[in-house]
């Protein structure tokens, strides 16, 4: 049985006891990170073979988080599995539990061998997603995460309008919706931060557009002063 027939199958066996999505740690009781054979779990469902992985199977999607030791073997030994390489232990990292909290409804059921995760860490996820599911109300996936009273997006006017008096009641003049992400980049740029990184914290396809959000402050020009 290849990989693509491994996940199919799991999925039917999910769906008939009704488990939304299903973590898999890939370790064994004693959560080493060189485990035996018979608890080589992630290397069976995916084909990766590296040491550290962790892997999130839901009815429509499968990702593997690994770090950046197993990059470029991930990316080879998952091509073709269907499976989606999510980097971990980076600046722009998005952990398990955050990205089960952009893609689950309140309700769904997470499923994970008790024997491959720590007491703290199983209370620690599942406190994170029932703090989120407890705020998300809203089952229909086409109503915004973040919406109006009368359930609609929110349009950039308005967005940049309660920005403006958020800034105002604070006492900050002179400040925009812009401002945030302004002073965010710069303090990161300011101590040290790659602009590359800053790009991707930023959303930004170019590292051109982030150039532009950069201020030049006096903090800066002293630092690059007293290189000389």
């Amino acid at each position: 049985m290849n990989i693509v027939n491994r996940i199919t199958s799991l999925r039917s066996l999910m769906k008939s006891e009704r488990v939304d999505a299903l973590i898999i740690y890939g370790t064994d009781p004693h959560l080493s990170e060189y485990v035996l054979d018979n608890w080589r779990s992630i290397e069976w469902i995916s084909g990766f073979t590296g040491s550290y992985g962790r892997v999130v199977i839901t009815h429509d999607q499968a990702l593997l988080w690994t770090d950046s030791r197993y990059f470029l073997q991930a990316q080879t030994q998952l091509n073709d599995t269907g499976f989606v390489l999510m980097k971990d232990r980076q600046a722009d990292s998005i952990s398990i539990a955050g990205w089960l909290k952009r893609h689950l409804e309140p309700g769904s059921s997470v499923a994970i061998d008790g024997l491959t995760i720590s007491a703290g860490e199983a209370t620690k996820l599942k406190e994170e997603l029932a703090v989120y599911l407890k705020t998300r109300h809203i089952k229909d996936p086409t109503i915004a995460l973040f919406h109006t009273s009368n359930r609609l997006s929110f349009t950039p006017n308005t967005l940049c309008q309660h920005f403006f008096w958020l800034y105002k009641k604070a006492g900050i003049a002179g400040a925009s919706s812009h401002s945030g992400r302004r002073q965010f980049i710069t303090t990161l740029a300011n101590k040290g931060i790659s602009v590359r990184i800053l790009a991707s914290l930023a959303g930004h396809k170019s590292i051109a557009v982030t150039q532009k959000y950069i201020d030049v402050n006096d903090d800066m020009k002293r630092a690059a002063v007293e290189l000389v």
